[in-house]
């Protein structure tokens, strides 16, 4: 497998399906094409089938060129390396913290946390007292990187077994935290801590001192099974 190769190929389709002028909902100091997620989902596709064979530091520094491509680059490793499993559990805190170092934006910051970190952590890898660190940094996306890895603990489908008692804990730590991007990171944690046990979600509301977002949406979510809108049939 030519790896140079490869990444000449994704570099070529992203510039193909590049949008330079698309209006977006963050910001990010990372180079970007703004393509949309269709031809991001085929790239992924065709890149994980592609390393399937690659085991150990060859799929790992796959990966590290990726992350270096940009924004986009950065979205296709997490994708990628979180379809594997056993790379995920060869990873620790350092070399995870490496990875996510440069998460300047939502989406990064979501992926990472969810199909990254989140999946390592359902897959046995113990990271609790590494969220907890994360949750007090000084920046932003890292605290928001925390919130999104207790949505991962309840998301079946991310392999989430259920916990909102770490989801509950990591949200108080930073209840008074007024970043908007851990405000609705805050918010997703507590909505998505419902499923595992509604009562505690509600009674944590019930504590007061959230951002008044926090409120309405969660709020919201324990009285129809929707963030906003008519009752969940």
């Amino acid at each position: 497998m030519d790896l140079d190769a490869d990444l000449a190929d994704v570099l070529a389709r992203l510039n193909a399906a590049a949008e330079p002028g698309r209006t977006v909902t963050w910001t990010t100091a990372h180079r970007e094409w703004r393509a949309r997620a269709a031809p991001l989902k085929a790239l992924e596709a065709e890149l994980a089938s592609r390393w399937r064979p690659l085991r150990g530091s060859d799929f790992d520094r796959a990966v590290e060129q990726l992350v270096r491509l940009g924004f986009e680059g950065r979205l296709l490793a997490w994708a990628v390396l979180g379809r594997r499993r056993d790379r995920l559990l060869a990873q620790n805190v350092a070399s995870l913290e490496a990875l996510g170092a440069g998460n300047d934006a939502w989406p990064l910051i979501d992926g990472f946390g969810v199909l990254v970190a989140g999946r390592a952590w359902n897959a046995g890898l113990d990271l609790s007292a590494a969220v907890e660190g994360w949750a007090r940094r000084p920046d932003g996306p890292w605290r928001r990187t925390a919130l999104v890895c207790t949505v991962a603990r309840n998301l079946p489908t991310h392999g989430g077994k259920g916990d909102a008692a770490t989801a509950l804990a990591i949200c108080r730590l930073l209840r008074d935290d007024r970043d908007d991007l851990v405000v609705k990171g805050v918010s997703w944690a507590l909505r998505s801590a419902i499923r595992a046990n509604a009562g505690a979600v509600a009674g944590a509301l019930a504590e007061g001192g959230w951002a008044s977002r926090v409120v309405r949406e969660v709020g919201v979510k324990l009285r129809t099974g929707r963030k906003a809108g008519r009752v969940a049939e």
